[in-house]
């Protein structure tokens, strides 16, 4: 009989534990839980406060589902202490709408705010380093999130089905874009890359519709995985580094027509079939040779000055102006007459292997116009039998 009580008593126990965890809006103040933090609800201003409260590993539980579900919970501060948050915190909470976090954070577990569908302001902290996965997942509300520059790591999904979303600011310092991250966010129109980015995940960007302008791709680029920007219908253009080396099947699908690489013209930086499933992209830079003006020729031979430089085909400002005996050098041919001469163009230096057209150019030398010139009547001439030349009396009258 005794056995049986305690057998009661334990398994009551339990229950008040496991309710605990799944009926917090009961509480003002909740009861303390593992790692030492403690969850503050006030139902008077539908807000909540998480921090720790005494020495443990600054970590929540891992929760099946949300205990907050339906709480009616509208503003969360997650503050001092709370180094890890585990899965499924506030996810589905539908009245949530405002977070901070703050600075001790470091650790966001999968899916925390997944559904969050009110969620519309969100405060990150400077400590956070990892998000898992999912973890703004269908937040339908959010309509700008800037991540912090601490963030190195981030799930899949983590911004996907964001259908308000317009603006996303990547930290600096991501260097994957991961799987989905902002797939299907039907009103993104614009995002900051990361400055060291080096790969761009399956559909990271797929069916951003709205997505526009002309995205110039960091120079730390090497890989672009498959349908990361297909149906980016509204893309002006996509240009990528001449860093990239793995462009894979159908990534720029929709828009094949705007994508262009960074490198000259002529150009082989790579074998051509990594970009097969590119659309075959345009060059986005090009040599090109100032135009030269015509010279009157007064004799001897004529060398005018040759300007190279590297321009951008799309505005078509100047990259860099290349220096003669540098990266060039100039070739005269027929240039010692009146008519058309060539100076041809062979590259050095850094140039040396470029394999383009940009090889020479024409320039007219002029010969001077007869139009102002008068000869002065010969006089008559008595002829004795032998064969008469008189010079003729030429003048310019230029």
């Amino acid at each position: 009989m005794k056995k049986h009580r305690y057998i009661c008593l334990l398994v009551s126990f339990i229950m008040i534990i496991l309710c605990s965890q799944t009926a917090f809006a009961a509480f003002k103040n909740t009861e303390l839980i593992s790692g030492g933090i403690q969850y503050f609800y006030y139902p008077e201003t539908k807000s909540m406060e998480i921090y720790q409260t005494r020495s443990g590993h600054g970590e929540t539980y891992l929760y099946a589902e949300s205990p907050f579900k339906d709480c009616g919970v509208e503003t969360a501060t997650i503050g001092d202490g709370v180094l890890k948050i585990g899965h499924n915190l506030f996810r589905d909470c539908k009245t949530l709408k405002s977070v901070t976090i703050g600075d001790d954070t470091t650790y966001l577990n999968q899916t925390v705010f997944k559904g969050c569908t009110a969620l519309k302001d969100v405060t990150l902290g400077n400590g956070l380093t990892e998000c898992v996965y999912g973890t703004f997942q269908g937040c339908r509300s959010l309509t700008s999130i800037s991540l912090p520059d601490s963030l190195i790591k981030m799930g899949s999904y983590d911004l996907a089905d964001c259908t308000s979303l317009k603006t996303v600011k990547l930290p600096k310092n991501l260097t994957i874009i991961p799987h989905g991250l902002c797939e299907n966010d039907t009103y993104l129109t614009k995002v900051t890359f990361p400055e060291k980015l080096e790969v761009i995940k399956n559909q990271a960007f797929y069916h951003c519709s709205k997505l526009t302008g002309d995205i110039v791709l960091p120079s730390t680029l090497k890989e672009i995985n498959s349908l990361a920007f297909r149906d980016c219908t509204s893309l002006k253009s996509i240009t990528l580094p001449n860093s990239v080396e793995t462009v894979s099947q159908n990534a720029f699908k929709g828009i094949t027509d705007r994508i262009y690489l960074d490198c000259l013209s002529g150009y082989r930086v790579m074998d051509d079939t990594s970009y097969s499933n590119a659309g075959n992209p345009k060059y986005l830079k090009e040599m090109k040779i100032a135009e030269i003006d015509d010279i009157n020729y007064t004799g001897g031979t004529v060398e005018p000055k040759i300007s190279i430089s590297i321009v951008n085909q799309m505005n078509g400002k100047t990259v860099k102006q290349l220096t003669e005996d540098k990266d060039y050098t100039v070739t005269y041919l027929n240039n010692d007459k009146a008519g058309t001469a060539t100076a041809d163009i062979t590259y050095i230096g850094d140039y040396a292997d470029y394999a383009g057209d940009v090889n020479s150019i024409d320039f007219e030398l002029l010969g001077k116009s007869v139009e102002r010139l008068t000869i002065n009547p010969i006089p008559d001439q008595v002829y004795t039998g032998k064969l008469i030349t008189p010079i003729p009396d030429i003048w310019d009258l230029n």
